[in-house]
């Protein structure tokens, strides 16, 4: 079985550099200890600013990708993995000790680890569709924030960097599962007026969108927590999809419908491709009238 954490990835001698310098399987970067006495040096240090010279004279690696130049069309191959940064100042009421051993539990995460500055961590996760890179780290960052964990939002970047760091406790997982959602964000016609925008809102905070659901040959299968499990269309039992009302997102498992299987949709986004054939600009419009109606 592959282990994912043997990937290339390229290398650069500091954060200031744009061409690479070599390629690198990733595992031996996270492993290594070479630069431990600099890297526990910084985490003595109280002051950002002196912090931030010492970490850049550290090389860095892009962990998302193999690059000839540190931008994105001229990206090589992605490694399948994408990291997420957190920072403790962003979340003071978690303890990093703590929240390391609880994302250790996440199935699709293949690392976790202190960041340089030991004040944070850092980590990667294994993804389904590289080529959705930005609509993966839209949909887990929202899953982040759902469970009161805010992370910074740089890396949602292919080409984005990161320090080599260091940490004897960092948890590794070579065989992770892929995750599979990821989120699109919903087309925005830019002359949509601020009460076509109040109606879509109005309509992703109820649960309307299921009666288009109903109406075009979809039934709901069982209801459990925060979530409805809906059988598609000419299937008699079993769940096709979910609705998850804590987070307002409609997700499909199934590739025998109008929708992706693991993309998530939100509630306007459902009635537009069921009602208006992907035409967001005429559900929104529709949508308004509607509802300034009551309809």
């Amino acid at each position: 079985m592959r282990n994912v954490l043997e990937a290339k990835v390229s290398c650069f001698m500091s954060s200031n550099n744009t061409i690479p310098i070599k390629e690198v399987e990733l595992i031996k970067i996270l492993k290594s200890d070479r630069h431990q006495a600099t890297i526990e040096k910084i985490r003595q240090i109280e002051d950002k600013v002196e912090r931030d010279v010492l970490k850049s004279k550290l090389p860095a690696f892009t962990p998302s990708c193999t690059c000839s130049y540190r931008s994105q069309d001229r990206v090589i191959a992605h490694t399948g993995l994408i990291q997420f940064d957190i920072d403790q100042k962003d979340n003071p009421t978690w303890s990093m000790t703590d929240l390391r051993g609880i994302l250790a539990c996440d199935p699709c995460i293949a690392y976790c680890g202190l960041s340089i500055s030991g004040r944070g961590l850092w980590g990667l996760i294994y993804v389904a569709h590289p080529e959705y890179h930005k609509e993966h780290f839209r949909f887990f960052s929202n899953w982040f924030k759902a469970n009161k964990v805010i992370i910074d939002m740089a890396p949602s970047n292919v080409i984005s960097l990161r320090f080599v760091s260091y940490d004897p406790d960092a948890y590794f997982k070579c065989n992770p599962e892929p995750l599979a959602y990821y989120e699109f964000e919903v087309p925005k016609d830019k002359k949509q007026s601020t009460r076509n925008r109040g109606a879509l809102d109005q309509y992703n905070q109820s649960r309307a969108f299921e009666e288009v659901l109903l109406a075009y040959g979809w039934e709901i299968d069982h209801e459990k927590g925060a979530k409805v499990y809906y059988t598609r269309p000419g299937k008699t039992r079993g769940a096709s999809a979910e609705y998850d009302s804590d987070r307002g997102l409609f997700y499909v498992f199934t590739s025998s419908t109008e929708f992706e299987p693991g993309k998530a949709y939100t509630p306007f986004a459902v009635y537009a491709i069921l009602e208006h054939r992907r035409d967001y600009r005429k559900a929104a419009s529709t949508l308004r009238r509607g509802l300034s109606l009551n309809i």
